[in-house]
Protein backbone atom coordinates (compact mmCIF):
# COMPACT_ATOMS: atom_id res chain seq x y z
CA UNK A 1 0.00 0.00 0.00
CA UNK A 2 1.03 3.35 -0.98
CA UNK A 3 0.32 5.28 2.30
CA UNK A 4 -0.12 9.30 2.24
CA UNK A 5 -1.04 11.08 5.17
CA UNK A 6 -5.16 11.71 5.30
CA UNK A 7 -6.22 15.36 5.24
CA UNK A 8 -8.83 16.01 8.21
CA UNK A 9 -9.73 18.79 5.61
CA UNK A 10 -10.73 16.63 2.77
CA UNK A 11 -13.77 14.05 2.71
CA UNK A 12 -12.16 10.56 2.25
CA UNK A 13 -13.22 8.79 -1.31
CA UNK A 14 -12.67 5.30 -2.20
CA UNK A 15 -12.27 4.23 -5.94
CA UNK A 16 -12.96 0.38 -6.18
CA UNK A 17 -10.85 -0.02 -10.15
CA UNK A 18 -9.45 3.17 -9.46
CA UNK A 19 -6.63 2.27 -12.05
CA UNK A 20 -8.80 1.42 -14.96
CA UNK A 21 -9.11 3.61 -17.73
CA UNK A 22 -12.43 5.83 -16.52
CA UNK A 23 -11.42 5.36 -12.55
CA UNK A 24 -8.05 6.88 -13.47
CA UNK A 25 -9.63 10.25 -15.05
CA UNK A 26 -12.37 10.30 -11.94
CA UNK A 27 -9.37 9.69 -9.41
CA UNK A 28 -7.39 11.85 -11.43
CA UNK A 29 -10.00 15.19 -11.04
CA UNK A 30 -10.98 14.48 -7.78
CA UNK A 31 -7.66 14.48 -6.11
CA UNK A 32 -7.14 17.73 -5.10
CA UNK A 33 -10.85 17.85 -3.57
CA UNK A 34 -10.61 14.77 -1.82
CA UNK A 35 -8.06 11.78 -0.33
CA UNK A 36 -8.60 9.58 -2.35
CA UNK A 37 -7.81 5.93 -2.08
CA UNK A 38 -7.26 3.19 -5.34
CA UNK A 39 -8.25 -0.18 -4.63
CA UNK A 40 -7.58 -2.06 -7.97
CA UNK A 41 -5.59 -5.30 -8.96
CA UNK A 42 -4.03 -3.29 -12.00
CA UNK A 43 -5.37 -6.00 -14.56
CA UNK A 44 -5.65 -2.92 -16.23
CA UNK A 45 -3.59 0.19 -15.64
CA UNK A 46 -4.61 3.52 -16.88
CA UNK A 47 -2.66 4.98 -13.99
CA UNK A 48 1.18 4.75 -15.67
CA UNK A 49 -0.06 7.26 -17.86
CA UNK A 50 -0.25 9.87 -15.48
CA UNK A 51 2.85 12.17 -14.38
CA UNK A 52 4.58 11.71 -11.05
CA UNK A 53 2.43 14.76 -10.09
CA UNK A 54 -0.37 13.52 -11.21
CA UNK A 55 -0.34 10.78 -9.02
CA UNK A 56 0.95 12.78 -6.14
CA UNK A 57 -1.57 12.12 -2.95
CA UNK A 58 -3.30 9.12 -4.33
CA UNK A 59 -3.28 6.11 -2.19
CA UNK A 60 -2.92 2.83 -3.99
CA UNK A 61 -3.96 -0.32 -2.69
CA UNK A 62 -3.38 -3.57 -4.63
CA UNK A 63 -6.23 -6.06 -3.98
CA UNK A 64 -8.83 -8.43 -5.71
CA UNK A 65 -12.74 -7.05 -5.26
CA UNK A 66 -13.14 -11.07 -5.01
CA UNK A 67 -10.90 -11.00 -1.58
CA UNK A 68 -13.17 -9.81 1.07
CA UNK A 69 -10.65 -9.39 4.00
CA UNK A 70 -8.73 -7.15 1.12
CA UNK A 71 -12.08 -5.32 0.62
CA UNK A 72 -12.90 -4.93 4.32
CA UNK A 73 -9.40 -3.33 4.82
CA UNK A 74 -9.58 -1.12 1.98
CA UNK A 75 -13.13 0.03 2.99
CA UNK A 76 -11.62 1.24 6.62
CA UNK A 77 -13.12 4.62 7.51
CA UNK A 78 -14.14 6.56 4.30
CA UNK A 79 -16.85 8.79 3.75
CA UNK A 80 -17.56 7.97 0.26
CA UNK A 81 -17.15 5.05 -1.92
CA UNK A 82 -17.48 4.87 -6.21
CA UNK A 83 -17.71 1.34 -7.62
CA UNK A 84 -16.27 0.76 -10.73
CA UNK A 85 -14.40 -2.51 -10.11
CA UNK A 86 -15.40 -5.13 -12.53
CA UNK A 87 -14.71 -7.22 -15.95
CA UNK A 88 -15.75 -5.25 -18.81
CA UNK A 89 -14.88 -6.01 -22.54
CA UNK A 90 -17.27 -8.06 -24.84
CA UNK A 91 -14.56 -10.52 -25.63
CA UNK A 92 -14.60 -10.68 -22.14
CA UNK A 93 -17.99 -11.73 -21.59
CA UNK A 94 -17.67 -14.58 -24.31
CA UNK A 95 -13.93 -15.63 -22.98
CA UNK A 96 -14.82 -15.69 -19.00
CA UNK A 97 -18.67 -15.26 -18.89
CA UNK A 98 -18.39 -17.17 -15.26
CA UNK A 99 -15.81 -14.68 -14.13
CA UNK A 100 -17.27 -12.13 -15.16
CA UNK A 101 -20.41 -12.68 -13.06
CA UNK A 102 -17.85 -13.58 -10.21
CA UNK A 103 -15.83 -10.70 -10.09
CA UNK A 104 -19.02 -8.28 -11.13
CA UNK A 105 -21.40 -9.64 -8.42
CA UNK A 106 -19.18 -10.85 -5.78
CA UNK A 107 -17.26 -8.42 -5.92
CA UNK A 108 -20.16 -5.59 -5.05
CA UNK A 109 -21.57 -8.12 -2.83
CA UNK A 110 -17.92 -8.34 -0.73
CA UNK A 111 -17.75 -4.00 -1.08
CA UNK A 112 -21.60 -3.47 0.48
CA UNK A 113 -20.69 -6.22 3.21
CA UNK A 114 -17.45 -4.38 4.19
CA UNK A 115 -19.83 -1.56 3.98
CA UNK A 116 -22.80 -2.36 6.10
CA UNK A 117 -21.43 -1.40 9.90
CA UNK A 118 -21.03 1.86 8.35
CA UNK A 119 -22.35 3.16 5.38
CA UNK A 120 -20.74 6.02 3.72
CA UNK A 121 -22.18 9.01 3.01
CA UNK A 122 -22.33 8.39 -0.49
CA UNK A 123 -22.21 4.96 -2.49
CA UNK A 124 -21.87 5.81 -6.66
CA UNK A 125 -21.78 2.64 -8.66
CA UNK A 126 -21.30 2.43 -12.19
CA UNK A 127 -23.21 -0.37 -14.35
CA UNK A 128 -23.63 -0.23 -17.99
CA UNK A 129 -25.45 0.64 -20.94
CA UNK A 130 -25.95 -3.14 -21.76
CA UNK A 131 -28.49 -3.45 -19.07
CA UNK A 132 -31.14 -2.55 -22.10
CA UNK A 133 -30.15 -5.27 -23.92
CA UNK A 134 -30.52 -5.71 -27.55
CA UNK A 135 -32.92 -3.01 -28.40
CA UNK A 136 -31.80 0.17 -27.12
CA UNK A 137 -32.75 3.49 -29.20
CA UNK A 138 -32.99 6.68 -27.14
CA UNK A 139 -33.54 4.72 -23.72
CA UNK A 140 -34.26 6.07 -20.79
CA UNK A 141 -34.12 4.86 -16.74
CA UNK A 142 -37.42 4.10 -16.71
CA UNK A 143 -37.40 1.20 -19.63
CA UNK A 144 -37.60 -2.44 -18.48
CA UNK A 145 -33.81 -4.13 -18.42
CA UNK A 146 -33.94 -7.31 -20.70
CA UNK A 147 -30.66 -9.91 -21.29
CA UNK A 148 -31.09 -12.06 -24.23
CA UNK A 149 -30.93 -16.24 -23.90
CA UNK A 150 -29.77 -17.65 -21.19
CA UNK A 151 -27.25 -19.91 -23.37
CA UNK A 152 -25.70 -16.42 -25.33
CA UNK A 153 -22.66 -15.35 -22.84
CA UNK A 154 -22.74 -12.66 -24.61
CA UNK A 155 -25.61 -11.14 -21.83
CA UNK A 156 -23.25 -12.31 -18.68
CA UNK A 157 -21.67 -8.83 -18.24
CA UNK A 158 -25.55 -7.40 -18.30
CA UNK A 159 -26.92 -9.91 -16.01
CA UNK A 160 -23.71 -8.83 -13.38
CA UNK A 161 -24.47 -5.42 -14.09
CA UNK A 162 -28.00 -6.00 -12.97
CA UNK A 163 -27.59 -7.42 -10.01
CA UNK A 164 -24.81 -5.32 -9.06
CA UNK A 165 -27.01 -1.97 -9.44
CA UNK A 166 -29.96 -4.06 -7.68
CA UNK A 167 -27.98 -5.26 -4.94
CA UNK A 168 -26.70 -1.65 -4.20
CA UNK A 169 -29.88 -0.24 -4.13
CA UNK A 170 -31.30 -2.64 -2.11
CA UNK A 171 -28.38 -2.68 0.50
CA UNK A 172 -29.02 1.27 0.22
CA UNK A 173 -32.76 0.36 1.34
CA UNK A 174 -31.92 -1.58 4.10
CA UNK A 175 -28.89 0.61 5.73
CA UNK A 176 -30.28 4.03 5.27
CA UNK A 177 -27.22 4.07 2.93
CA UNK A 178 -27.14 6.93 -0.25
CA UNK A 179 -26.30 5.50 -3.41
CA UNK A 180 -26.52 6.19 -6.69
CA UNK A 181 -25.78 4.41 -10.03
CA UNK A 182 -24.67 5.52 -12.99
CA UNK A 183 -25.05 3.93 -16.79
CA UNK A 184 -22.52 5.44 -19.04
CA UNK A 185 -22.48 4.71 -22.89
CA UNK A 186 -19.66 4.24 -25.19
CA UNK A 187 -17.37 6.05 -23.72
CA UNK A 188 -14.41 7.05 -24.79
CA UNK A 189 -11.02 9.00 -24.42
CA UNK A 190 -7.04 9.46 -23.86
CA UNK A 191 -5.74 6.30 -21.12
CA UNK A 192 -8.27 3.42 -22.43
CA UNK A 193 -6.48 0.48 -21.72
CA UNK A 194 -8.17 -3.06 -22.84
CA UNK A 195 -9.90 -3.46 -26.19
CA UNK A 196 -12.41 -0.79 -26.78
CA UNK A 197 -13.86 0.03 -30.50
CA UNK A 198 -12.57 3.62 -30.68
CA UNK A 199 -8.88 3.01 -29.00
CA UNK A 200 -8.96 -0.30 -31.37
CA UNK A 201 -9.21 1.54 -34.25
CA UNK A 202 -7.50 4.74 -33.63
CA UNK A 203 -4.34 2.48 -32.83
CA UNK A 204 -4.93 0.91 -36.54
CA UNK A 205 -5.22 4.08 -38.05
CA UNK A 206 -2.55 5.26 -36.70
CA UNK A 207 -0.08 2.42 -37.41
CA UNK A 208 -1.55 2.10 -41.18
CA UNK A 209 -3.20 -1.04 -40.41
CA UNK A 210 -6.11 -2.38 -41.33
CA UNK A 211 -9.42 -1.18 -39.20
CA UNK A 212 -11.81 -4.53 -38.20
CA UNK A 213 -15.63 -3.71 -38.76
CA UNK A 214 -17.44 -6.69 -37.13
CA UNK A 215 -20.71 -7.03 -38.86
CA UNK A 216 -21.82 -5.09 -41.51
CA UNK A 217 -20.88 -1.46 -39.86
CA UNK A 218 -24.83 -0.23 -39.94
CA UNK A 219 -25.22 -0.88 -35.79
CA UNK A 220 -25.73 2.75 -34.14
CA UNK A 221 -24.07 3.93 -30.80
CA UNK A 222 -23.61 7.26 -29.14
CA UNK A 223 -20.09 7.86 -28.12
CA UNK A 224 -19.11 10.05 -25.05
CA UNK A 225 -15.95 11.39 -24.30
CA UNK A 226 -14.10 10.95 -20.92
CA UNK A 227 -14.32 13.98 -19.80
CA UNK A 228 -18.16 14.86 -20.22
CA UNK A 229 -18.31 11.36 -18.19
CA UNK A 230 -16.03 12.48 -15.16
CA UNK A 231 -18.13 15.62 -14.88
CA UNK A 232 -21.10 13.59 -14.59
CA UNK A 233 -19.27 11.43 -12.02
CA UNK A 234 -18.81 14.28 -10.01
CA UNK A 235 -22.01 15.46 -9.71
CA UNK A 236 -23.36 12.43 -8.97
CA UNK A 237 -20.68 11.73 -5.97
CA UNK A 238 -21.57 15.57 -4.65
CA UNK A 239 -25.21 16.86 -5.81
CA UNK A 240 -27.81 16.48 -2.92
CA UNK A 241 -30.96 14.77 -3.05
CA UNK A 242 -30.07 11.67 -5.57
CA UNK A 243 -30.81 8.94 -3.46
CA UNK A 244 -31.40 5.78 -4.92
CA UNK A 245 -31.12 7.66 -8.27
CA UNK A 246 -30.25 5.99 -11.52
CA UNK A 247 -29.16 7.84 -14.57
CA UNK A 248 -27.71 7.26 -18.23
CA UNK A 249 -24.38 9.26 -18.78
CA UNK A 250 -23.70 9.65 -22.71
CA UNK A 251 -23.55 11.89 -25.46
CA UNK A 252 -27.40 11.28 -27.79
CA UNK A 253 -26.01 14.08 -30.12
CA UNK A 254 -22.45 12.00 -31.00
CA UNK A 255 -24.82 9.15 -32.62
CA UNK A 256 -23.30 7.58 -35.64
CA UNK A 257 -22.72 3.72 -37.87
CA UNK A 258 -19.98 1.99 -36.88
CA UNK A 259 -18.89 2.05 -40.12
CA UNK A 260 -18.89 6.09 -40.26
CA UNK A 261 -17.14 5.85 -37.43
CA UNK A 262 -14.27 3.83 -38.83
CA UNK A 263 -14.27 6.44 -42.13
CA UNK A 264 -14.22 9.29 -39.76
CA UNK A 265 -11.33 7.76 -37.59
CA UNK A 266 -9.74 7.13 -41.17
CA UNK A 267 -10.53 10.76 -42.24
CA UNK A 268 -9.22 12.24 -38.65
CA UNK A 269 -6.25 10.63 -38.45
CA UNK A 270 -4.62 11.27 -41.91
CA UNK A 271 -4.25 7.37 -42.17
CA UNK A 272 -3.89 4.76 -45.27
CA UNK A 273 -5.31 2.27 -43.03
CA UNK A 274 -8.47 0.30 -44.52
CA UNK A 275 -11.82 -0.78 -43.36
CA UNK A 276 -11.98 -4.44 -43.37
CA UNK A 277 -15.97 -5.99 -42.51
CA UNK A 278 -15.56 -9.54 -40.96
CA UNK A 279 -19.00 -11.60 -39.49
CA UNK A 280 -19.55 -10.49 -36.02
CA UNK A 281 -18.40 -13.16 -33.19
CA UNK A 282 -21.24 -12.92 -31.20
CA UNK A 283 -24.47 -10.94 -30.83
CA UNK A 284 -24.68 -7.82 -32.11
CA UNK A 285 -26.60 -4.80 -30.69
CA UNK A 286 -28.09 -2.70 -33.63
CA UNK A 287 -28.84 0.58 -31.97
CA UNK A 288 -27.66 1.11 -28.89
CA UNK A 289 -27.94 5.43 -27.78
CA UNK A 290 -29.12 6.98 -24.50
CA UNK A 291 -31.87 9.38 -23.19
CA UNK A 292 -30.23 11.84 -21.03
CA UNK A 293 -33.09 14.16 -20.06
CA UNK A 294 -33.24 12.87 -16.06
CA UNK A 295 -29.19 13.45 -16.04
CA UNK A 296 -30.10 16.77 -17.85
CA UNK A 297 -32.47 17.78 -15.29
CA UNK A 298 -30.84 16.32 -12.23
CA UNK A 299 -26.92 16.83 -12.43
CA UNK A 300 -27.34 18.96 -14.72
CA UNK A 301 -25.11 17.44 -17.26
CA UNK A 302 -24.16 18.50 -20.47
CA UNK A 303 -21.72 17.02 -22.80
CA UNK A 304 -19.64 19.54 -24.24
CA UNK A 305 -17.21 17.40 -26.14
CA UNK A 306 -18.59 16.67 -29.43
CA UNK A 307 -17.36 13.56 -31.43
CA UNK A 308 -14.63 14.81 -33.87
CA UNK A 309 -13.64 17.22 -31.31
CA UNK A 310 -13.44 14.00 -28.98
CA UNK A 311 -11.58 11.63 -31.47
CA UNK A 312 -9.08 14.21 -32.68
CA UNK A 313 -7.54 14.50 -28.91
CA UNK A 314 -8.17 10.64 -28.46
CA UNK A 315 -5.68 10.19 -31.57
CA UNK A 316 -3.46 12.89 -31.01
CA UNK A 317 -2.60 11.22 -27.31
CA UNK A 318 -2.60 7.80 -28.83
CA UNK A 319 0.25 9.27 -31.41
CA UNK A 320 2.43 9.98 -28.38
CA UNK A 321 2.03 7.26 -25.62
CA UNK A 322 2.59 3.86 -26.22
CA UNK A 323 -0.47 1.09 -25.42
CA UNK A 324 -0.19 -2.82 -25.15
Amino acid sequence: MDQTPVSVSKPRLLITGGAGFLGSRVALALRDRRHVRIFDDFSRDSLRFLTDAERAGLEIVRGDINDEKSVADAVGEVDEVIHMAAIAGVHRYYEQPYQVMRVNVGGTLNLLKAMADKPPGRLVIVTTSEVYGVHAESADETALLQVGAIDDSRWSYAVSKIAAEKSAMMWGEEHKADVVALRPFNIFGPGQTGAGAIRDMVINAIAGEDIVVHGDGTQVRAWCYVDDFVAAMLEALTRKGLTGRVYNVGNPDATITVGDLAQRIVSLADSRSKIRFEPHFGTDIPKRTPNIDRARAELKFDPKVGLDEGLSRTIEWYRTHHVD
